[in-house]
């Protein structure tokens, strides 16, 4: 009698030919070309075309309102908040002046310009997000502000004092189209002032409008703004709300000096002078109450005697002047020290203390009038003196235990940009400086 069962060699040839069909089915589904894939991508091509439909009708409503094509973020951002529902998009201004529309749900981005609209692929997104204008930090938190206009912050632990690395992915949204931050304010580039409060019981912040067409904002000893209709105000404390407010000082402020003291549109300058006003009849463009010294819109240096108010001239064409070390620089690119003892020439740029760059790139210390390293691009500060090279490497001061500057080192970084407490590398990696600079 014959065996008409399935034999061992017959059973694992079947199997094979089973895990052949199951891989080319799955591949079918999940490859890069696979079912799956592609219907994953027919649903992103529904949303995009769906959202690229509503910022278009919402720009062409906006257009039709105005009877023109030049929509504002704002006009925009009122079409869409009644069309998509309101907080659902975010209309901000680009560096260029087009327009970006960021839809929260989908975290898709819009590039707007006159009507045309074209979403922003993430390498795009991720330039912008990494093309910072300022950093700084209040309280545990620090405050990132891109160039297009993005103000966002980030936790930080506090007690990790010195260099570290900030990983901006992780930044919370706070508001666009930023023109500047200051203190614990921002400006809006339409003009809004904000200031920012920390709620601890929801752990979030909170930005309160406070005030309407302010063109220029001051902190140098309170905070102070100019109005677009050339008001000055200055911060106060209401005892009565428990609140801060802006009282209005003077109009016709071309800008504020700080002190009590600014400039009008008439050419003319109030000095508040120690308690005793002086009005000039000329424009200052920078006084420094506690050395009694100005410099003119001509650029002209004097010395102001406070109890006779009397006015000495003490040099010409000056470009930046310390009071503290009696220091200048002319715009020839000489630097001095009063009464005109020439220090250097041929400087491209001085820091105003100790350091200046000659045009070969070398660096001195004023001090010493000694070149204490070559092939420099700009000096900055972290917990001390680093300089940028031509290289675009970073190099830092070395001291011996008398604190004499004995050399620099190369501390491994090459540098893209960087501002006073931050620096960017070529890498896209962002490092903040937290040790205060002694």
């Amino acid at each position: 009698m014959k065996n008409k069962g399935i034999t061992l060699i017959a059973l694992v040839i079947t199997i094979i030919v089973l895990l052949i069909l199951a891989g080319i089915s799955i591949s079918m589904l999940n490859g890069d070309n696979g079912i799956l894939k592609r219907a994953g991508d027919a649903k992103d091509y529904t949303i995009v075309g769906q959202e690229k439909e509503q910022v278009e009708l919402a720009y062409v409503s906006a257009a039709i309102k105005k009877l023109g094509n030049n929509v504002t973020d704002g006009e925009l951002q009122i079409e869409l908040d009644s069309s998509v529902g309101d907080g659902k998009t975010d209309v901000s201004t680009n560096d260029d002046d087009t327009l970006n529309v960021l839809f929260k749900d989908t975290n898709h981005n819009y590039n707007v310009d006159n009507g045309k609209v074209a979403k922003i692929d993430d390498s795009t997104l991720k330039d912008k997000m990494y093309a910072i204008q300022d950093m700084t930090h209040f309280n545990d938190r620090i405050f990132i502000l891109t160039k297009s206009g993005e103000l966002s912050y980030l936790n930080f632990d506090r007690s990790k004092e010195g260099l570290i690395e900030i990983d901006i992915s992780k930044k919370v949204h706070l508001d666009s189209n930023v023109k500047e931050i200051n203190d614990l304010y921002y400006l809006k580039k339409n003009g809004d002032l904000y200031s920012i409060d920390y709620d601890y019981d929801n752990s979030e912040y909170i930005n309160e409008k406070v005030a309407s067409n302010v063109e220029k904002i001051y902190t140098n000893d309170g905070m102070t703004y100019i109005s677009k209709n050339h008001e000055l105000y200055v911060r106060t404390w209401n005892s009565q709300t428990g609140k801060e407010e802006f009282v209005k000082e003077e109009d016709n402020v071309k800008e504020y000096l700080g002190y009590d003291s600014y400039s009008k549109y008439d050419g003319t300058t109030v000095l508040a002078n120690h308690g005793n006003p002086i009005t000039l009849d000329e424009e200052v463009i920078f006084y420094d109450r506690n050395k009694d010294y100005i410099i003119t819109k001509n650029d002209d240096l004097y010395s102001i005697d406070s109890s006779t108010k009397e006015l000495k001239k003490k040099a010409e064409n000056v470009v930046i002047f310390n009071p503290y070390t009696k220091r200048y620089l002319n715009n020839n690119g000489e630097l001095f020290s009063l009464p005109n003892q020439k220090i250097a020439e041929n400087v491209i740029y001085w820091d105003e203390g100790a350091y200046y760059i000659n045009k070969n790139n070398e660096l001195f210390d004023t001090q010493e009038t000694t070149k204490i390293a070559s092939d420099v691009k700009s000096i900055l500060y972290l917990s001390g003196l680093c300089y940028v090279s031509l290289e675009n490497k970073l190099y830092e001061a070395e001291y011996n235990n008398d604190g004499e500057f004995v050399s620099f080192k190369d501390i491994g970084y090459v540098i893209l940009d960087y501002g006073d407490k931050w620096f960017k590398t070529t890498d896209n990696k962002i490092y903040y400086n937290f040790q205060e600079v002694v």
